[in-house]
């Protein structure tokens, strides 16, 4: 665990994985009752999700070549700004559901490059770990992300609902109260973007795509002398 805390670069992506993950946990979480008390139809909630998940699935090929041209974190950087693009871009028409499947397409576009990119991002510090303290520790670090996957969907989904609640949320009523509308709107909308606006800062920090060929020499030569980045 020490040496898991060691590796910055790590746990900037485990960050990444938990914004991530938070983000999408939350709006999924209301998007049923956004769609029926907002857009004014339930059902249209699960063609909003397919339009953002068929384009993250379309475009995940798409990445090989790319990422081999501008690197992974770049790659990764990108795809952030075009998610919180297709978030924020919600709020100049939020109760239109055409507008709402564009910004859902620009957002599933961003996030096959999320998707695409994290894990073989997280091979990348595991030899910067090795480089950095001495000690590989690959084990630890692919099983740490999976906990914290499960740990924020798990998390996300119940914070989401008791705030629900709270707000005074009844689905047995036919209108809900104006503070379970906000709540609903702020889980749906606004929360996302601020999860978002996160992942694009943390990915600036990222280095490891610079250091890596230097790291890989050094580890091929035995040079493991502790790193100064």
């Amino acid at each position: 665990m020490k040496t898991c805390l060691q590796n910055k670069y790590w746990l900037m992506l485990v960050a990444v994985f938990l914004f991530f993950i938070f983000s999408s946990t939350f709006s999924g979480s209301v998007g049923t009752y956004y769609a029926k008390y907002v857009i004014g139809n339930e059902n249209l909630m699960g063609y909003l999700t397919s339009l953002s998940t068929v384009p993250a699935i379309i475009c995940i090929p798409i990445l090989a070549p790319l990422t081999k041209k501008i690197g992974k974190r770049n790659a990764a950087w990108i795809g952030s700004f075009l998610s919180l693009a297709g978030q924020a871009l919600m709020l100049a028409n939020p109760t239109s559901f055409g507008w709402l499947a564009v910004c859902n397409v620009v957002k599933g576009i961003g996030n096959a490059s999320l998707n695409g990119t994290i894990f073989a991002m997280i091979a990348d510090t595991i030899e910067y770990g090795h480089w950095k303290t001495k000690i590989r520790v690959e084990g630890m670090l692919y099983s740490s992300m999976t906990f914290g996957a499960k740990f924020a969907s798990g998390a996300g989904n119940a914070i989401a609902l008791s705030a629900l609640g709270k707000a005074g949320y009844d689905g047995m009523a036919a209108t809900q109260t104006a503070e379970a509308l906000q709540a609903i709107k702020a889980f749906y909308l606004y929360i996302p973007i601020a999860f978002m606006v996160c992942i694009c800062i943390t990915y600036a920090l990222y280095k490891v795509d610079k250091l890596y060929p230097q790291i890989i020499k050094e580890l091929a030569e035995g040079g493991l002398e502790d790193g100064e980045i």
